[in-house]
């Protein structure tokens, strides 16, 4: 009788190949609108702040778009890291505490490999 796939056990290279156990790198996606139109200026302010405030300091990194909606795509800084749940929801509460912004989605944690789900916050 053959194991499972999923409850088989990988030696080292093979849990590298296949990006699973410590090797998994999560993520998560940010969604949003202004609650009324920006400007250019305050559209790049806005962000300015978002990424310094929010991003930046809760050490991560992102990449992110804001013309008519917000749309960033949130990664651990380091090189195939994740990011942890923890600084999920400091990036959660610091976007919920934003007046100018509605109808805000954080995704869960999933795998970067696998594709995103949004939920709303």
């Amino acid at each position: 009788m053959t194991k499972n796939k999923c409850t088989r056990k990988y030696n080292q290279r093979q849990r590298k190949k296949m990006r699973v156990g410590e090797y998994q790198e999560l993520v998560f996606v940010v969604t949003a609108n202004p609650a009324e139109a920006f400007s250019a200026e305050q559209r790049e302010a806005w962000m300015d702040e978002f990424v310094e405030h929010a991003i930046e300091g809760n050490g991560v990194v992102c990449a992110a778009a804001f013309n008519d909606d917000l749309w960033c795509y949130v990664m651990g800084e380091e090189k195939r890291a994740s990011v942890t749940e923890a600084q999920r929801l400091a990036v959660l509460e610091w976007l919920s505490k934003k007046t100018e912004i509605v109808n805000l989605q954080v995704s869960p944690l999933r795998d970067a490999n696998l594709g995103i789900e949004l939920e709303s916050a």
